[in-house]
């Protein structure tokens, strides 16, 4: 009785104030308050649905099985960029290779093909003719001919070492080009490899022979045991990776040891080790590359996979890819380091097998 009488006076009261005050800046509090309330109320319930969704079914977690794997390279021009992507897709061990470039200009296209049959590389060029100069819709209709859901696809695209900021501001422009049309596509994984020197590639008679590296390492970026990480550990076995880890960067010693307590329920089961790295200054990239520097060797691949969420809209995107983005810009000078992105489309609940 005393607290609901005293509200309704709170309500006279602000009633009151917000009349005779509205001109002089009440109107402030009158509008923007509920308005606050009502966007952090949706954000809520939109953060509510998405671990509904992430955890879905994880009380029967069976080991990630790999799929049918596909590697689609993509091919400019025959050169050093190319013969690195060409390893790193021998590296991943797919069952089939696919070397795919673009064409725009049929007379580079003709040369490329001559350039590419008088190198005997050991993959076949598919020359997609794209005559309307729209590169990523030519691409999206090759990637869902190749595409199901029982076959993982990868996507390679070649790039240089230490892009310049224009270098990298034309990428960014054309990787959006290419990237948008295949975000519908459910098992389509995406890693841009670097230019970086090494063994692997040895010519005799205009011959080029490009062979995988020896070792291969794959670092999973964990955070808590959810849908995206078993889809990224799935990925993980797709490749083949000889040695296949997780690791979490500790921001927050309860998270982590949260984290710890349900690997020890299921980690036997997903047949991956945990490995947790302390973070207390929360700067993530690095802890990540100090992690990787660990595991580099003249004769090792790594692959650091990072699982995403995927979202609808660009806004949520950005708002939630920071953090990827950190770690990629950290390991991008690292020589035979990859980063690929295992996107998980939230609300789309695919099966744990």
């Amino acid at each position: 009785m005393i607290n609901g009488l005293g509200a309704f006076t709170t309500l006279i009261v602000t009633g009151i104030i917000a009349v005779e005050k509205f001109t002089h800046g009440a109107w402030v509090v009158v509008v923007f308050v509920p308005l606050l309330v009502f966007v952090l109320t949706r954000v809520n319930k939109a953060y509510g649905h998405e671990e509904q969704d992430l955890e879905a079914g994880l009380d029967t977690i069976q080991r990630p099985l790999p799929q049918r794997h596909v590697a689609l390279v993509l091919v400019d021009r025959l050169d050093e960029k190319t013969l690195h992507a060409l390893q790193y897709a021998f590296t991943i061990r797919p069952e089939d290779i696919r070397a795919v470039h673009l064409a725009t200009d049929p007379q580079e296209a003709t040369a490329l093909r001559q350039a590419w049959r008088e190198s005997q590389i050991e993959v076949h060029l598919e020359v997609i003719p794209c005559p309307d100069g729209k590169r990523g819709e030519c691409l999206g209709r090759f990637a869902r001919g190749c595409a199901s859901s029982e076959v993982q696809l990868t996507l390679i695209v070649p790039g240089p070492a230490h892009p310049s900021f224009w270098q990298r501001l034309r990428a960014g422009r054309s990787w959006s080009g290419l990237v948008s049309p295949l975000r519908d596509l459910e098992n389509l994984s995406v890693v841009v490899v670097r230019e970086h020197g090494g063994a692997g590639h040895t010519s005799s008679s205009g011959r080029i022979r490009v062979s995988p590296r020896i070792h291969h390492v794959a670092i999973i970026l964990v955070d808590q045991v959810d849908r995206s990480v078993l889809k990224a550990i799935r990925y993980a076995r797709a490749i083949e990776a000889s040695d296949i880890r997780a690791l979490h960067a500790a921001v927050d010693p309860h998270r982590a040891e949260h984290l710890a307590e349900q690997w020890g329920e299921v980690g036997h089961i997903l047949g991956v080790p945990l490995d947790v790295e302390e973070c207390f200054d929360r700067n993530i990239a690095r802890t990540v590359t100090e992690y990787v520097h660990r595991e580099e060797a003249p004769d090792v691949e790594v692959t650091v996979v990072l699982p995403r969420r995927e979202y609808p809209r660009a806004l949520q995107r950005l708002l939630h890819d920071h953090t990827s983005r950190a770690i990629t810009r950290s390991l991008a000078s690292e020589p035979h380091v990859d980063v690929v992105v295992v996107p998980y489309r939230v609300g789309s609940a695919p099966s744990l097998r």
